[in-house]
């Protein structure tokens, strides 16, 4: 078990006696996740398995229901028991996550030791780890970002979000809820973009006036488009 973990679980295991004693002065909180290097994440092979299938549920039952706007993130060890559980800490400071996302962390908090206690999984599980409510934090995070950037006027949002997205090495697709996260061989994302939207085929197209279009088109024909040029589809 390494020193982090270790501290993790110390923590959950100190957050659920004081919860049991009633001696808190405050409710305790799932901790932020801290900058260390991440365990893989449990194959798509191993997540098949009836055993981690049954893991996955009851981890869901605990955190889906609790997490908010937040990822909530399980570490098993060798054993392929929980090891821990932490919050991705929000990458961007303009969102407003039941204050810094203690509401969530505080209603998780109270579970720990049912979470801590699930029997284990099966042995691909070991030395892996599972994020939960993914798509809810990257979409918070995004609006974040664009809520941010409406601030700043109408003028400068299209160039400010578009910054963002480069900053981040991502291509937000939100009429079709995805996101896409630039691999180490992939393409520069204007690249990419041009290179699809050229040789999309369009499902239908709507004209309203004179100036605008509206074109729909198949979103697994986008995501094929771009896996190609070398972006990996994020959700």
């Amino acid at each position: 078990m390494g020193y982090e973990a270790a501290g993790m679980r110390r923590s959950l295991l100190v957050f659920a006696t004081v919860a049991a004693f009633g001696c808190a002065t405050g409710p305790p909180a799932i901790p932020f996740c801290p900058r260390m290097a991440e365990l893989p994440v449990a194959t798509p092979e191993c997540l098949a398995e009836p055993d981690a299938q049954r893991v996955v549920a009851e981890l869901g039952t605990f955190i889906e229901e609790a997490a908010g706007d937040l990822l909530f993130r399980v570490a098993f060890d060798e054993a392929a028991s929980v090891e821990s559980i932490c919050a991705q800490r929000p990458a961007n400071d303009d969102i407003d996550i039941d204050i810094d996302g203690w509401t969530p962390r505080a209603r998780l908090a109270g579970r720990s030791g049912e979470i801590l206690s699930i029997s284990p999984g099966p042995s691909c599980l070991a030395g892996t780890r599972l994020d939960f409510n993914r798509m809810d934090a990257k979409f918070a995070e995004i609006e974040g970002i664009a809520e941010r950037c409406r601030r700043e006027g109408l003028v400068r949002y299209g160039s400010c979000v578009e910054q963002e997205q480069i900053q981040r090495g991502e291509i937000w697709m939100l009429g079709l809820g995805r996101v896409f996260v630039k691999s180490p061989t992939g393409s520069k994302r204007r690249t990419a973009i041009l290179g699809c939207s050229q040789n999309l085929t369009p499902i239908s197209r709507s004209t309203f006036g004179a100036d605008i279009t509206h074109i729909v088109v198949d979103p697994n024909e986008i995501t094929d488009c771009l896996r190609g040029h070398g972006w990996k589809l994020f959700f």
